[in-house]
């Protein structure tokens, strides 16, 4: 799927000596870092850098350098390098994956091996805690600060807004978006997503399709707008036509809870355009109501792996500019379903700090972190070694020389005999708890839509090595049969904590050892790391994002007279998929567990051959106690991975926040209890096979008998309507 790529480059940069003060290669004229001056820490985020080239010129390639989660240095080059003459100027583009929040940024340039310039970048808003919601407005005012204002909260995942009104500094590959939970876009006004052929436009299509969520706000130029789209990335799945005046307000009013200003004569001489959608795939929010009842005003849709929503007026009109409903209608679309949810959060993180995560990947990680073979020696261990050592040494060997009328100078003996003794016995439980060979674990997450054929696949790593040494790593991914719209590509980087515990990305601790830096590739066609740094019995943890088009998916699903699930379902795959089920709205469809058997290849099942169960009690794993339902309580210190997973993908559906205690906002677009609710089908099964993995050198990370490995495939399938009912006779 990717192509080889020589790491003599990355070498280079990681070894990289230290930059040299006073250089005047290069002057930095201004820098902005992220969408609007904002971003995540723990995400990718694009750099825009405008430096000048001093009396000589400037020829390299610019780099930005921030610390991981582990305090260790990180290089990020530029895609491509960087040759100005004498007094030249150029704004250049990277993309960089955030550190903690108090960790600094260095830009520089290198040449030939060399850093020739490098200044750290001053004056700047440091970055959101990764549970924060962060909204980017596109285009004119639509109000979102005071819709923004009236949700409600606790503070650590309050919402922040940012504002891009031209659409000019807008990222132009999707992983720009990384850390964003939602986009609003008005087309009232051109900006350069109305071009199809801005590669922007693409940008924020693709983040759409591979999870993202995207409001947009057409009315007069809404036609214009999707008219454009032709071609994916950004054509809807919807028709838009013609435009004609709001006839009714009563959909709006409901909607808004506020009276529009109908009256107001300037309202009714300018009356609000209405984008009319025909062939809607989706769920209507807003109808318009009354006299004009039928028409959809908000529609909102799966779109590839993500969700469209489409407002067919435009909001920053000036009559909804005057309407105090309009800050509640765009906030109950920012939080869609999750209104209860947030609610919740405020009990989430108590309890937890003894932990050190407050997130469900916090807990993923740990369990992750537990190595077959591989035993964390405890203080206690540690401790009564120590004090035992010190009584043989003291009091033992006095007790011991009196006893044997030995010389006093016979201790030298003794106690050379002890220390030898005891650090023997140290090096044998290092070696017993530490292990001889680098072990691994990895958990894998594939996503395909059946729609769109997007495939995502999202990858944890955990390597474990018993000695120092430093790693060159490359992600390789052997995807099924494939052919559709994404172009085939990946990240491959460390992987954030959140939260402000040991090591986590609130994190303010302070490293006394400045280790040497190790450089990450930019996403792309060769996601690779150079010269990754690991200390002695030590483990990194590392993630992967890559993306791709899936294989065609057969699917024969509807619903019938009594709303439950019906049709046929076959696993496309070439390999079984165990632990299988189907899920829909707030169901699951699985074989009665006296009958379960892996589905195999090509194997096609009937869904009424299937019992259905409710979807929150298998997850929360409840049963009835004296006639009531009791949920088996979470267990937060858990290390089972395959619970945790199913957790972390349908989180919503089990009520995670008040069932779990812990949050799920560090990667949230893995949870697609929203397209359960937009009416789509998942089929998810395990298989005994991993798409990815990462290998040093071609290799392996581990042998095969030192990594657990687990994989989860999952299908979004599309449901139809429900059949008509035969006549009667």
């Amino acid at each position: 799927m990717f192509k080889p790529l020589s790491f003599a480059i990355l070498l280079g940069l990681a070894a990289l000596p230290a930059a040299a003060s006073g250089s005047d290669a290069l002057t930095l004229q201004s820098a902005q870092v992220g969408i609007g001056g904002m971003c995540k820490a723990g995400f990718w985020t694009p750099i825009w850098l405008t430096v000048q080239a001093g009396p000589e010129g400037a020829s390299g390639r610019l780099e930005i350098v921030i610390d991981d989660g582990d305090q260790t240095p990180v290089i990020y080059p530029a895609s491509r390098p960087l040759d100005l003459a004498a007094g030249g100027e150029e704004r250049v583009l990277l993309y960089a994956r955030i550190g903690p929040i108090a960790a600094p940024i260095t830009a520089r340039l290198s040449d030939r091996g060399r850093v020739v310039w490098s200044q750290r970048l001053a004056d700047l808003p440091p970055p959101l805690p990764p549970s924060r919601h962060l909204i980017v407005s596109i285009g004119p005012n639509v109000g979102l600060s005071e819709a923004i204002a009236t949700l409600k909260g606790p503070a650590e995942s309050a919402y922040v807004a940012t504002s891009v009104p031209d659409g000019l500094d807008l990222p132009d590959q999707w992983w720009g978006y990384d850390g964003v939970d939602a986009v609003v876009l008005a087309t009232s006004e051109p900006t350069p997503l109305s071009d199809p052929r801005d590669p922007r436009r693409g940008a924020l299509g693709n983040w759409t399709r591979l999870g993202g969520k995207l409001i947009v706000s057409a009315g007069a130029r809404g036609a214009e707008f999707f008219a454009a789209a032709g071609e994916r990335p950004l054509a809807p799945p919807f028709t838009v036509s013609e435009t004609t005046p709001l006839r009714d307000r009563a959909g709006l009013e409901a909607f808004g809870g506020a009276e529009l200003p109908w009256e107001d004569d300037d309202f009714q001489r300018r009356r609000p355009a209405v984008l009319r959608i025909t062939n809607a795939d989706g769920v209507a929010l807003v109808d318009e109501g009354g006299l004009a009842s039928g028409r959809p005003l908000v529609l909102r849709s799966a779109f590839g792996l993500g969700e469209l929503t489409l407002v067919a007026v435009d909001l920053d009109h000036p009559g909804f500019a005057k309407w105090s409903g309009r800050p509640r209608m765009i906030a109950r679309l920012l939080q869609g379903d999750r209104a209860a949810s947030e609610a919740a959060e405020g009990t989430t993180r108590r309890g937890v700090v003894h932990l050190g995560y407050n997130d469900l990947v916090g807990q993923l990680r740990s369990a992750l972190d537990q190595f077959p073979g591989v035993t964390l020696v405890s203080f206690t261990t540690v401790a009564t070694l120590t004090v035992l050592f010190l009584l043989l040494i003291g009091p033992g060997d006095y007790l011991l020389l009196s006893r044997l009328n030995l010389p006093r100078q016979t201790t030298w003996l003794t106690f050379s005999a002890l220390a030898a003794a005891f650090g023997g016995l140290a090096w044998w439980l290092a070696g017993d708890a530490h292990g001889s060979r680098p072990r691994a674990n990895q958990a894998e997450v594939i996503d395909v839509d059946a729609v769109s054929r997007v495939m995502r696949g999202t990858l944890w790593t955990h390597v474990y090595s018993p000695t120092a040494t430093r790693l060159d790593l490359e992600l390789q991914v052997e995807p099924p049969r494939s052919g559709g719209p994404l172009e085939p590509g990946g990240w491959l980087a460390w992987q954030g904590l959140p939260g402000d515990a040991l090591g986590g990305l609130g994190s303010r601790q302070f490293s006394l050892a400045r280790p040497d830096p190790y450089a990450i590739l930019p996403p792309g066609a060769t996601p690779r790391i150079a010269s990754l740094p690991l200390v002695t019995a030590s483990s990194k943890s590392l993630a992967a994002r890559w993306w791709g088009s899936g294989p065609a998916v057969e699917s024969k699903l509807a619903k019938d007279q009594y709303g439950l699930l019906s049709g046929e379902v076959t696993n496309p795959l070439d390999v079984e998929l165990t632990d299988w089920l189907v899920a829909h709205e707030d169901r699951m469809y699985r074989l009665d567990a006296k009958l379960a058997g892996p589905l195999a290849p090509g194997q096609t099942v009937r869904i009424g051959d299937l019992s259905p169960l409710n979807l929150e009690a298998r997850l929360t794993n409840r049963y009835v106690v004296d006639s009531k339902d009791v949920a088996t309580q979470w267990n937060q210190a858990s290390t089972d991975i395959p619970q945790i997973v199913r957790m972390m993908l349908f989180y919503e559906s089990a009520r995670g926040p008040a069932y779990t205690g812990l949050a799920h906002r560090y990667q949230s677009e893995l949870d697609l209890t929203g397209h359960l609710r937009l009416g789509r089908a998942v089929l998810i099964g395990r298989a005994a096979r991993p798409v990815a993995r990462i290998t040093a050198g071609g290799q392996p990370l581990a042998e095969a008998a030192d990594a657990r490995e687990y994989t989860w495939w999952r299908f979004v399938l599309p449901v139809g309507p429900q059949p008509a009912m035969p006549s009667q006779p």
